[in-house]
This record gives structure tokens, sequence and C-alpha cells, in this order.
């Protein structure tokens, strides 16, 4: 795409319009959010074979009851 004179400010356009940037800000994101979920998923550990594959949230979801069993009991005191 050309330069395109604007005679009353007399000066250039810029060489990128609102749609390249849309579309360069789009891939750029695209491409961050890729790179992000490959990282995370070869960093997520493969549930042991004989275990359930949300064992893991099981044990957070009983740590999370005895930290709120313990905050009520330090409440009450």
């Amino acid at each position: 795409m050309p330069n395109i004179t604007v005679r009353a400010a007399a000066e250039g356009m810029p060489a990128i319009n609102r749609r390249r940037l849309l579309n360069l800000t789009g891939a750029g994101l695209a491409l961050a959010a890729i790179a992000a979920s490959v990282r995370n998923a070869s960093a997520t550990p493969l549930a042991a074979p004989g275990e359930h594959p949300d064992a893991e949230l099981f044990r957070l979801e009983q740590e999370m009851e005895e930290a709120y069993a313990r905050m009520k009991r330090l409440e009450r005191a």
C-alpha cells in the first residue's frame, strides 16, 4: 500500500491501517495463548495409572475444608 499524502495536514498516512493492526494483534494473542497452553500442558504431571484423574482436586478440596474449619475455630476463639 503506498504512503498516501494528506493535503490538509501535509503528512503521510501510516503504512499500517486499522485492519492490519487488529490482525497482527489477534495473531500475537493467539500465539501467546498457544505457547502458554503448551508450556502448561508439558508441566502438568499425568495421573498415576491406578489413580482417579481428579485425585489432586479431591486432595485440594479436603485441604480447603480443613482450612475453613480451622478458620472457623479461630474465629470463635
